[in-house]
């Protein structure tokens, strides 16, 4: 009983950007010339949060305490405790709540309530009030990734995946009448057309556009 059980896991502010242009080993052959070529490389960034919601402090602390003693933990002070070795996770503990994230600030904010006066997305509601609930704004992480540092070939293809997918919602986990209860839906951007009919012809574009010419940037020839 030292933890309920309750807790809540939130990432946002995604975003996937070009990180740099590295020289490929090897040649390839462009236009009937032997070519080095550079490759796009990627990075992502995202802010993070992950709450457990704790019981008996008591029976907490005591946990705490052990993995001080155990060497798993180091005690920064104010409440702030931090994962030995070379995990740089931080740890921040208040009566209620024991806070991961992806800076203390955040941690801290997040146990001073500030999570009550963020907007919240309008459909997120549905997943509120339930033993299990899930939300992802799909066009919120497909808006991060920045279509500008891309080739084309994965330019055209987030363009189509921004034209078709919105959002994903998971909630439930009732028990009534001996069996559990859950909800699981894909929400796509037109609300008009048939599912099933947006989903072939998503396919066949991506079949459509893995076909076209590669452009590779030529650095030696």
């Amino acid at each position: 009983n030292a933890i309920t059980g309750d807790m809540a896991f939130v990432v946002s502010d995604i975003s996937i950007k070009k990180d740099s242009l590295d020289t490929v080993a090897g040649y390839r052959n462009i236009a009937g010339t032997d070519s080095i070529v550079r490759k796009i490389n990627y990075t992502s960034e995202a802010k993070y949060l992950y709450a457990l919601k704790i019981g008996k402090k008591e029976n907490f602390n005591r946990l705490l305490q052990l993995a001080v003693n155990s060497k798993v933990l180091t005690n920064n002070g104010n409440n702030i405790y931090k994962l030995t070795g070379g995990n740089a996770l931080t740890l921040v503990v208040n009566d209620k709540y024991l806070v991961c994230a992806s800076s203390v600030s955040d941690a801290n904010s997040f146990l001073q309530g500030g999570y009550k006066n963020n907007k919240k997305d309008k459909h997120l509601g549905s997943t509120l009030n339930h033993p299990i609930g899930m939300y992802i704004n799909l066009q919120s992480i497909l808006n991060g990734i920045k279509s500008m540092d891309m080739n084309a070939k994965d330019s055209l293809m987030l363009a189509e995946t921004k034209n078709i997918f919105d959002r994903f919602e998971m909630y439930g986990g009732e028990f009534n009448n001996g069996r559990f209860k859950y909800n699981m839906a894909f929400h796509f951007v037109n609300k008009d057309e048939n599912a099933l009919l947006q989903l072939i012809n998503y396919a066949v574009k991506m079949d459509q556009i893995k076909t076209l010419p590669d452009t590779p940037v030529v650095v030696y020839k």
